[in-house]
């Protein structure tokens, strides 16, 4: 795992944590990367796109259950605790089913429908980019400009 500043959000530290599981779990499928079509949207689906999504919305779930979670494969399942958790489970799909290395697992957490964290985990380069609003970006443990 990465040696990450401590930052006073515990939504944060879950996301930071789902987000470099599902990450590797993605990367490790990428050999047998399998299509599975949208045929309502048209766009290309993975197996492991609802894989990933479903680890990250089950751990979401266990550990804050009030909060609603959207999906890019499963849509929106509300919530009551005015948190939202905003799931890409592979930011990059075309490229991801194509074998190309250029893509992440991006989680957002919006808090009373404004940004609160954001986690992009790029696997093939072993990268974390996180924030919290009002504590600043980082790359790995390493604060960044934006």
């Amino acid at each position: 795992m990465f040696d990450l500043p401590v930052l006073p959000a515990p939504r944060h530290a879950l996301a930071v944590q789902i987000a470099v599981e599902a990450g590797r779990q993605v990367h490790a499928a990428i050999s047998r990367a399998s299509i599975v079509k949208d045929e309502a949207s048209r766009e290309i689906v993975t197996e492991a796109d609802q894989l990933a999504e479903r680890m990250i919305t089950e751990a979401v779930r266990h550990v804050f259950p009030d909060d609603a979670v959207l999906g890019e494969e499963n849509g929106l399942s509300v919530g009551r605790s005015g948190y939202t958790w905003v799931i890409d489970p592979i930011d990059g799909t075309t490229n991801f089913a194509n074998r190309i290395p250029a893509y992440c697992v991006s989680i957002g957490v919006l808090e009373d429908g404004r940004p609160h964290v954001g986690v992009a985990y790029d696997p093939t380069r072993d990268e974390l980019f996180h924030a919290v609003c009002g504590h600043g970006a980082f790359r790995d443990d390493v604060r960044i400009y934006v």
